[in-house]
Formats: structure tokens, C-alpha cells, sequence
């Protein structure tokens, strides 16, 4: 018993076999800011988040948040910071400029994010009525060269390229995988985007 416990086994085959079929539970393996973020998201509910432009951007809602609860910590930090830098300098500042400067750096860094989604989410819809107009192009094209409507509006997501192409394809492919009009799908994609 004591040379089998001093002597290593070597690694057991049904243990490394269950190790790589193992597939990692997202939520268990939750990070600390997206605990907070949930956390705080859940504590504060007038806190406006702008899901739509979120989901378009293909952005997580904990991670939005996670991002502005950093940055507005990072502001809040980055004054007092530089004020302590600059008194090892032998230079001193009043206590309300730092304060006031941090509250203010701290709250713009908060707000920030908003600003940046909003201003990412207009540009991606500006895109995709840019490819939307393309698209009906095409699907005029296929409807003058005889297609039946479905066919033409199928033929027509498949022919171009990118992003907004995908999406039209992927809600065409959701309508017709639940047996519904073509319309439909891209009904549900216009109130997404």
C-alpha cells in the first residue's frame, strides 16, 4: 500500500475522456464585474439601458454595464490620482477642485457608454438601410426576371454580402423554418433593428 500511494498512477483514461466532453456551464464560470453588473443592474432599475441598440450591436447587457460601473469608477479614481501627484510636487490645490473635478470626470466616464452605443447603433442602422435599399434593388431584379415573391426575396438575401444580408437571409430562414410568410420574418427583423 505505501509503494502503490509513493509511486504516481498514471492518469486515468475515463477521467481525461470526461474532462474534454465536459462543456463549461457559462454561469458558473461568471466573472466578478458581470456579478456586479447584474447585481447593480437588478438594484436599479430606473437606470435606462438602451436593450435595442445593445442586441443590435450584438453587446451583452451585463457587460454594458460592467463597462460603465468601470469607467465611472476610473474617473473617480483618476483626479484624486493626479491631485496626490501633483502634491509630491510640491503644489497644492484647494479640496473642492478635486472633488468637483472627480465627480465631474466620474460621472462623464459613467454616462460615456451611452453616448458611444447610441452613436454605434445610429451608424449600424444608417448601414443597413444603405444594404436594405440594395437588397430591394435585387429583389426587384429577380421579381422582373419572373421569380414568385418568396423566391425572389430568398434569391436576393443570398446574392449579397455582409452583415444586413445575413440578417435578412437568417430571418428569411426563420420564417420559413416555422412556416410563415416571408413578411413576417422580415417584420420581426425591422422592429429588431
Amino acid at each position: 500500500v505505501l509503494i502503490g500511494e509513493l509511486v504516481p498512477a498514471g492518469p486515468s483514461l475515463r477521467a481525461a475522456i470526461g474532462r474534454l466532453e465536459a462543456r463549461p456551464d457559462p454561469a458558473r464560470h461568471m466573472t466578478r464585474p458581470r456579478e456586479l453588473a447584474r447585481s447593480l443592474g437588478a438594484s436599479l432599475p430606473w437606470l435606462p439601458v438602451p436593450v435595442a441598440d445593445l442586441r443590435l450591436l450584438g453587446q451583452e447587457v451585463e457587460d454594458w454595464l460592467a463597462t460603465k460601473v468601470a469607467l465611472g469608477i476610473a474617473g473617480l479614481a483618476a483626479v484624486p490620482v493626479l491631485t496626490g501627484l501633483l502634491s509630491l510636487s510640491g503644489h497644492s490645490l484647494p479640496w473642492s477642485i478635486p472633488v468637483a473635478g472627480s465627480l465631474a470626470l466620474g460621472l462623464a466616464l459613467f454616462f460615456a457608454p451611452d453616448l458611444v452605443t447610441r452613436v454605434n447603433a445610429s451608424e449600424k442602422r444608417r448601414d443597413f438601410r444603405h444594404a436594405l435599399t440594395s437588397y430591394l434593388d435585387l429583389v426587384a431584379l429577380e421579381r422582373g426576371a419572373g421569380a414568385a415573391p418568396t423566391e425572389a426575396l430568398e434569391a436576393a438575401a443570398e446574392v449579397g454580402s455582409g452583415w444586413a444580408f445575413q440578417r435578412i437571409a437568417a430571418a428569411l430562414h426563420a420564417a420559413r423554418k416555422e412556416s410563415r410568410p416571408p413578411w413576417d420574418g422580415l417584420g420581426r427583423l425591422a422592429s429588431e433593428i
